[in-house]
């Protein structure tokens, strides 16, 4: 619970529901000089020594100045102002000494009258809900010493809760010498991307890997994707697979050591990660064990740990946004949205064009106001986009029964690469002989067949399955759903892949490798799991994106 000290004219923090002072906000972040001057903009009425004042931000909208509560919202006040003449006067605003001289005043009361919460928060030896210990320096040396033979790795995305992740870990053992790993997803905030590589000049000692889609695809292929499938919504945020967690499980998932991974994870920032466990194996690497050592923090715990230790940190924060991430992400907020016309106006601009151009394509006649209002941040499916994609969704049973379908594809059937697709299911084997070219064999665990797939024409494909391999072989496996879905899943992916990359972080050994035209799992570490079938809604991530639900279809 966040308090206001009217003494020292700061927040204070408690769990305690003794406290006389007047209660705030279950949660505050400190408002920095640049974001205080955009507040002057917008409210001129505050006067421009607000500059001077102890401002914080509580939630939505809305600031405490000097332990009052703005009494209206800043989004309100933003939708009436002049862009252009903000974006001048931010660009021409110049922090001086003496405002500095003040923040910083400002920030030492509140770093000592915070002090006990504070060593609470980093040496509290007593244990959590889970059996940790709740202070997260204790907590990242049990862990380390739990697993001993995993090599320790940091996850570094340039964010706040990742650089006090950086900062806490290495000052637990001592070194800089600590493994920091990033996914440049070609997308991220201009300041994050000056930011790490200011962190990596000033910390020479600690090792990076930084792993980039661009790398394959380059930097423009956000874009490109973005006009075959829509782009990414909250309920349909695709990027993430390809641009982020794709790229990481392959730099894992290539390594010979097993991991422990340090990342910045809070339970409050969303209800999916209210769920999450303190210390838990990844979902989706196999050598990976994730350790989150201040899963319980608030924002004003990380701040107090930021500020008490003086650690530089992304210049984004100091400009009003609450989070850092990519710049055209469907889960910023409206204000974080504001901010990127304010300071990153090149990059709103750029994404701004492309969701009116889109809004219109898919036939809303109100765009502007579509995408002004972040509509597009709900999209569910593939509705009105048109192209060759947005038919291969479906698959097509023109013929079956108990044990035989026959299938019309809608792409050219190449043999060898459908194989590909049928490796997990397990172990491939050539037919003999003339039909060797239209015909492959696939074999369960005790080398007897479990399907035989062959090429009738040009985008004709049958398909037979044998029931008692396929009973022993499969079943054993959990799976869920009947063989013939997973068999469709695969012949969905087959059909629509675009070697997106999202596939490989759906392999936990790192089996399948994908590239600007190929698509192959290695058979000498594939070990028929069938998670990758199973990764994605309808078998793959592109399908699910550009899938149409009925009711958008009425």
């Amino acid at each position: 619970m966040i308090y206001w000290n009217k003494e020292k004219n700061v927040p204070f923090i408690s769990d305690e529901n003794g406290t006389k002072l007047k209660y705030i906000s279950t949660d505050i972040r400190p408002v920095f000089i640049e974001e205080k001057y955009l507040l002057f903009l917008l409210f001129p009425e505050l006067g421009k020594d607000v500059l001077y004042k102890s401002v914080w931000h509580t939630s939505g909208y809305n600031y405490v100045v000097d332990g009052i509560n703005v009494q209206d919202s800043i989004y309100t006040r933003f939708i009436k102002a002049d862009l252009s003449y903000l974006i001048a006067k931010v660009k021409n605003f110049v922090v001086s000494n003496d405002m500095l001289e003040t923040e910083n005043k400002i920030f030492s009361k509140f770093i000592a009258l915070n002090r006990n919460h504070y060593l609470d928060l980093l040496n509290n030896v007593n244990d959590d809900a889970e059996g940790y210990p709740i202070g997260a320096i204790p907590f990242i040396r049990l862990i380390t010493k739990k697993y001993p033979n995993r090599k320790t790795v940091v996850s570094f995305s340039g964010g706040k809760d990742s650089t006090v992740i950086s900062h806490l870990v290495r000052s637990s053992f001592g070194t800089n010498k600590i493994l920091h790993i990033n996914s440049d997803t070609t997308i991220e905030f201009p300041s994050t991307i000056k930011y790490i590589k200011s962190f990596m000049a000033e910390n020479e000692e600690t090792p990076f890997l930084i792993e980039s889609y661009a790398e394959e695809l380059g930097v423009e292929s956000f874009f490109e994707l973005s006009k075959k499938i829509g782009p990414p919504s909250r309920v349909k945020s695709w990027c993430c697979s390809i641009f982020k967690t794709g790229p990481l499980g392959t730099a894992f998932t290539h390594m010979k050591e097993d991991w422990l991974t340090f990342y910045g994870i809070r339970r409050s920032e969303s209800a999916s990660r209210n769920k999450y466990l303190r210390v838990s194996k990844s979902p989706k690497l196999e050598k990976q064990r994730v350790a989150s050592p201040i899963i319980d923090w608030k924002d004003i715990d990380v701040w107090l740990y930021i500020l008490s230790e003086g650690i530089d940190f992304n210049v984004a924060y100091r400009r009003g946004f609450s989070r850092v991430g990519c710049w055209c992400c469907p889960n910023n907020s409206l204000w974080s949205d504001i901010l990127m016309a304010i300071y990153y106006n090149e990059q709103y601009m750029k994404w701004f064009d492309f969701l009116i151009k889109f809004a219109k394509q898919i036939g809303k006649k109100d765009a502007d106001i579509y995408v002004a209002q972040g509509k597009w941040k709900a999209r569910q499916g593939g509705s009105g986009i048109e192209n060759k994609l947005q038919s291969r969704t479906t698959i097509k049973c023109v013929e079956e029964n108990e044990s035989l379908r026959i299938y019309d594809i809608r792409k050219s059937i190449i043999i060898n690469d459908l194989i590909e697709f049928f490796k997990p299911f397990g172990q491939i084997e050539r037919a003999i002989g003339v039909s060797s070219k239209e015909e492959f064999i696939v074999l369960g665990k005790k080398k007897s067949e479990l399907f035989k797939i062959s090429r009738i024409s040009k985008y004709k494909l049958s398909i037979e399955f044998f029931e008692s391999e396929f009973s022993s072989h499969f079943f054993k496996a959990n799976i869920n759903q009947t063989i013939w879905s997973y068999v469709e899943c695969q012949l969905r992916k087959y059909q629509i892949c675009i070697n997106c990359q999202a596939c490989k972080s759906a392999c936990p050994i790192g089996a399948i490798e994908v590239n600007k035209s190929n698509y192959r799992i290695d058979e000498k570490k594939c070990t028929h799991c069938l998670k990758c079938i199973k990764h994605f809604p309808k078998g793959c991530l592109i399908a699910s994106s550009l899938t149409v639900k009925k009711s958008e279809e009425s």
